[in-house]
């Protein structure tokens, strides 16, 4: 599902880098050349969107694996 770490991660990769390139383009250099750059920090965005959400989507799968193994398991006689 695109609701997953995964999707989540990118969506927030992508306005990330949208609010730089606002800032940017509107306060440090206010010229359109800015909007060239825009292609290689949406593939750096994409990229380190995934990394980022497959490293939460362990660390979120490894939560929930170790939340369920710390009840003790039932002793039988």
């Amino acid at each position: 599902s695109f609701c997953g770490p995964v999707g989540w991660s990118i969506v927030a990769a992508f306005a990330h880098i949208a609010g730089q390139v606002a800032v940017v383009r509107l306060w440090l250099i206010p010229h359109d050349g800015v909007f060239y750059l825009v292609p290689i920090f949406a593939a750096a965005a994409l990229a380190f969107g995934i990394i980022n959400g497959l490293i939460a989507a362990r660390l979120l799968a490894e939560s929930a694996h170790s939340a369920n193994s710390a009840v003790p398991p039932r002793l039988e006689p």
